[in-house]
């Protein structure tokens, strides 16, 4: 393959695991909506219609999480292990652009390997600290990867146990891993602008707009009041 052919090869991986998490946060943030107001929603007698679509949300939201954080095997797929296979093995095609800047230096930051940048080989550097990233997360993983398994592949039903195992504030971490491996990705690599000055995503915050169309809905039917409602967007913000 050419320079070419391999960037744009790159580009589509990069891109198909950008749409991902794009994806993931969509429903997550509906997800929230829906945890945070369901004890109205169940005085209004709409539990089981928000029960079923958030029966259907979480297992669309493993799927997302299982496919971003998917290991390589045999076949080329769309995610952050493979993005770090590829980068490694046409390590002489792809260069990092870096430069010192800002945002690098706040991207940096946020990886907690602002040293990286005083290293000889950047290259090695970042990818040993991306292999100690995903080793932080391996628990929570195994547990996406067995709740896939099971409601999937296996077609089970769950037990309260590991239902109760997977928890928000975990989806959310390898959420903000991973937008930030490919906010990361687009400015070293690809030298494309999907950051602020602050080293923050701003493609993202567009993920919200599903969220703000439910809590809308909620309040027009009148299961939350409007200061509820300001609250939760607040939320959503942070």
């Amino acid at each position: 393959m050419t320079t070419e052919e391999i960037l744009n090869q790159f580009k589509t991986i990069i891109n198909g695991v950008c749409s991902d998490i794009f994806k993931a946060y969509e429903v997550y943030n509906i997800l929230i909506v829906i945890w945070k107001n369901a004890t109205e929603i169940n005085e209004k007698k709409y539990g089981i219609f928000f029960g079923k679509l958030q029966e259907i949300l979480v297992e669309q939201l493993i799927l997302l999480l299982t496919k971003i954080f998917e290991d390589p095997g045999q076949y080329q797929i769309k995610s952050i292990p493979f993005v770090i296979k590829y980068i490694k093995d046409h390590e002489q095609l792809l260069p990092p652009k870096l430069e010192k800047d800002e945002v690098v230096d706040k991207l940096l930051g946020k990886l907690r390997c602002q040293h990286l940048k005083e290293k000889e080989s950047f290259v090695v550097m970042f990818f040993k600290h991306w292999a100690n990233q995903l080793g932080e997360i391996k628990t929570q993983k195994e547990k996406i990867i067995l709740f896939r398994n099971k409601i999937v592949a296996h077609h089970e039903r769950l037990d309260e146990q590991l239902v109760e195992g997977i928890y928000p504030n975990e989806i959310l971490e390898l959420l903000e891993k991973a937008k930030i491996f490919v906010s990361f990705i687009d400015n070293v690599y690809l030298d494309q602008i999907t950051v602020d000055i602050e080293g923050n995503n701003f493609i993202y915050s567009d993920s919200k707009a599903a969220a703000v169309i439910l809590k809308n809905l909620l309040v027009k039917a009148n299961v939350i009041d409007i200061s509820a409602g300001r609250k939760l967007m607040s939320s959503l913000e942070e």
